[in-house]
């Protein structure tokens, strides 16, 4: 299985005039950084891309798409016109929603709650369709592989000529959204972020080879933007505040290193419904002035904050984590990691050599390697050098995306050698 971009062989020719269109559910979202990343490298090597979400835009959307430089990107949400229009293609197309329903109960009847958030869709999903039909693009890539696949579905069905591309990421398997395979084994290529999660998509009975392991990547060039002086026993983590995150066992091992390094430093960066019992754990544990709730920040003011910082503390339980590109971001900061073991890390970190993988729970341990880290970091210097150098290699985004397009521009040509062939 050809399941690893290849660079050293073969460049993919410029875009072009390549029509691309993302289907996802949230475009931008705050905590999704990496969908605006790969959509601005896209048109800085030349693609043509519209993004179509599924649901209705958020509050800062304006401001995200400021700090991404994306403000000229076409982007449709969910509104209640679209709703109108798409209730109107239902009407006027009987046929296709007729489709579309009994692929829904086809796949979802046992599913009470994907069934009820699909019927919900059918409006959005009619409207995106009619959008592509107009636009016809020459890729349609669903960012996200659950209710996306609605529309991919229909368009597999209708439009033939169009590639379809769907990511299925560990959030999409585990959801385990009836539609997402269905769409996966007619699909030309089915990418997905971790290596741990081909097994998976190979039980859904996808093509080998059409399957690709294509990392998500950080676009390095930004990171050499954050060259700035570490700032001595500073600790910082990154992330939602909720539960599955585990930023309350990130200040447990906060308060065993602080017993150490009575000057030690904690900044916690993010948002989430969680903060009010963290703060309030904070004061149980007399730590006010040694931790510091940032919120959410953007994007480059995440990076100067990571830049300033020693050790970066990520002790996530969430089943969905893989490769975070927050510890990808990290180490490219140039920061000491320290993080739980999740599936599929040691693909982005090796413990022992990029930096410190410990259990889910596992305070002492995790507290123990930052005192380490904390009494002799030149000692460390090797292994800051050697999870640098990996990242660089690995999860450079501008040659991940390179790799992509040159897989869907593939499948584009083999498209319009079937269909010249059937003339």
């Amino acid at each position: 299985m050809n399941d690893v971009l290849n660079f050293s062989i073969e460049k993919p020719s410029p875009c072009g005039n390549l029509k691309i269109c993302f289907i996802t559910m949230i475009f931008p979202a705050s905590s999704e950084t990496f969908a605006c990343n790969d959509a601005r490298m896209l048109r800085t090597l030349g693609a043509d891309l519209t993004v179509h979400t599924m649901r209705c835009a958020q509050h800062d959307k304006s401001r995200l798409l400021a700090e991404r430089e994306l403000t000229d990107l076409s982007i449709t949400h969910a509104t209640f016109t679209t709703g109108l229009q798409g209730l109107w293609v239902a009407l006027t197309r009987p046929s296709l929603f007729g489709m579309l329903l009994s692929f829904i109960l086809c796949h979802c009847r046992t599913r009470l709650v994907h069934l009820f958030k699909s019927i919900l869709l059918i409006p959005r999903t009619l409207q995106i369709f009619s959008l592509i039909e107009k636009e016809c693009p020459d890729i349609i890539h669903l960012y996200w592989g659950h209710y996306p696949s609605l529309v991919a579905y229909l368009v597999q069905q209708k439009l033939p000529s169009v590639v379809t591309s769907i990511s299925l990421s560990a959030y999409d398997l585990l959801a385990e959204y009836g539609g997402s395979g269905a769409v996966a084994r007619r699909a030309d290529v089915v990418t997905t972020w971790a290596r741990t999660n081909l097994g998976t998509i190979e039980r859904l009975d996808v093509p080998k080879d059409r399957i690709l392991l294509a990392y998500q990547g950080l676009d390095l060039d930004r990171f050499r933007e954050h060259v700035t002086q570490k700032i001595r026993h500073r600790i910082i983590t990154v992330g939602r505040l909720v539960p599955e995150k585990g930023m309350a066992d990130v200040l447990k091992v906060f308060q065993q290193v602080r017993a150490q390094w009575p000057d030690a430093i904690l900044v916690v960066v993010g948002d989430g419904t969680d903060r009010a019992r963290l703060e309030a754990m904070v004061e149980a544990m007399g730590l006010q002035q040694a931790v510091h709730f940032k919120g959410s920040l953007p994007q480059a003011q995440v990076f100067e904050e990571m830049a300033a910082a020693e050790v970066f503390l990520f002790m996530s339980t969430a089943s969905y984590e893989r490769l975070p590109n927050v510890v990808k971001e990290a180490i490219a900061s140039r920061c000491f990691c320290v993080v739980t073991e999740t599936p599929g890390i040691e693909e982005l970190l090796q413990d022992g050599k990029h930096g410190y993988v410990v259990p889910p729970g596992a305070f002492a341990t995790a507290a123990e390697r930052i005192n380490d880290i904390f009494a002799s970091p030149a000692s460390f210097t090797k292994m800051l050098d050697e999870a640098y150098a990996h990242v660089f290699t690995h999860f450079d985004l501008r040659s991940l995306i390179e790799g992509l397009l040159h897989r869907w521009q593939a499948a584009v040509a083999a498209k319009k050698d079937v269909q010249k062939h059937r003339r």
